[in-house]
């Protein structure tokens, strides 16, 4: 079957000739199968749906759950889908701020955002393969020629459990989906920066060549009446001081700036 992990939901002394728990931790020892006991008396609380979700995500395999009739069982691994489910949405929430930080330009480059949707991904991935090492199992259960396991008035329970594993397995997917788009909208952002910063260093380029070749050509080594002019000094430094304006002002009449 490929079971690696077996919780049991049943308390000891539940039932007349009912195995202890120390035995069944025992055989599962010595077959290699970790062991987890659960016992759920009376009501399933918080505290047993999370116990359930941490036995589950701490399985390298699939999962063996029972009670006396398999109710407690599938619900408490219900309400550990439902926890799962909580923690999509807050994966969900922290891309969405991914997203909003990196659309309107204020992630910082000290952000490790790459690295964080890379955990982030690989949490996702987690909790799916946790969620779809369990669909044979639930699977089998929603068929009620299966007396030995399942009833036809518990298949129906079962069908609907198995449905919501469907939708909890959608989830993921789409949370993966997810975490690629915010990729995307970050490597696009820092596009953005970058193209930028290109735009101001071409405009500062601009508004400093023409000065410069101006210079230069006036500090060529030759001679000329103009030389002698004190004042044409000045008239030089006023061009260069005009072309850099008109510059400025074609770079912000075409929204370069």
């Amino acid at each position: 079957m490929g079971v690696t992990l077996i919780v049991n939901h049943r308390p000891d002394g539940e039932e007349p000739g009912q195995p202890l728990g120390a035995e069944i931790e025992d055989a599962t020892s010595a077959a290699g199968i970790d062991y987890r006991a659960i016992p759920i008396i009376r009501g399933i609380g918080p505290a047993d749906a999370e116990a359930t979700r941490e036995a589950l995500d701490s399985a390298s395999g699939k999962t063996l759950m029972f009670c006396r009739s398999g109710n407690r069982s599938a619900l408490a691994w219900a309400l550990a889908q439902i926890a799962r489910r909580a923690l999509l949405e807050e994966i969900e929430a922290t891309l969405e701020e991914i997203d909003t930080r990196a659309m309107s330009g204020t992630v910082d480059e000290r952000d490790d955002v790459l690295g964080r949707l890379v955990e982030t991904r690989r949490e996702i991935g987690r909790l799916r393969r946790a969620l779809t090492s369990h669909r044979e199992a639930i699977l089998a259960l929603t068929r009620p020629e299966l007396e030995a396991i399942a009833s036809s008035s518990s298949a129906a329970r079962f069908s609907e459990l198995r449905q919501r594993l469907e939708e909890a397995v959608q989830a993921a997917r789409d949370s993966r989906e997810a975490v690629v788009g915010a990729f995307d909208v970050v490597i696009a952002s820092t596009g953005q920066r970058t193209n930028d910063i290109m735009k101001i260093l071409t405009l500062a380029s601009v508004l400093v060549l023409p000065a410069a070749l101006i210079a230069g050509v006036m500090g060529m080594n030759f001679k000329l009446g103009v030389f002698q002019t004190t004042a044409y000094f000045w008239v030089v430094i006023a061009v260069m001081v005009v072309i850099a304006i008109v510059t400025l002002a074609l770079a912000r009449m075409r929204d370069w700036i």
